[in-house]
């Protein structure tokens, strides 16, 4: 329990300062070094799921390069902006959540319901398929 508490305290220190690739190694090392059930300490002090833990200390073990350190991600990797996708986005948000244009849980109930029987109407209405 000591050991946890102050991996817990070193890691709220320093998790601002890392990347994410920092902070896999670091948290292997720090594994690593507690030996056996290092592993299941470091994950439970610092909220990391377990196999980015083992990631860290495998590839430490397999000799992490300086290189890598740097270049954490490839340039542009990751997903476009919402935004900029759908430039209509933005808006309709503003829209829904405007106190002026919001209905209320009850108001919005009862606009479902008001359709659901329309559909249902509709489709007793419609002629039998042959």
């Amino acid at each position: 329990m000591k050991s946890e508490a102050l991996i817990r305290t070193k890691f709220d220190a320093l998790k601002g300062s890392m990347d994410e690739r920092m902070t896999r190694l670091w948290a292997g090392a720090a594994a690593e070094a507690l030996g056996l059930g290092g592993l299941a300490t470091v994950s439970r002090a610092t909220g990391l799921a377990l196999n980015t833990v083992k990631r860290g200390r495998n590839e430490l073990r397999d000799g992490a390069k300086s290189d890598d350190i740097v270049n954490v991600r490839r340039r542009g990797a990751g997903g476009r902006n919402h935004v900029d996708v759908h430039p209509e986005l933005l808006s309709a948000l503003k829209r829904i959540v405007d106190p002026a244009t919001r209905r209320s849980r009850i108001r919005f109930a009862m606009e479902r319901e008001e359709r659901r029987r329309v559909v249902a109407g509709d489709v007793r209405r419609a002629p039998a398929s042959a």
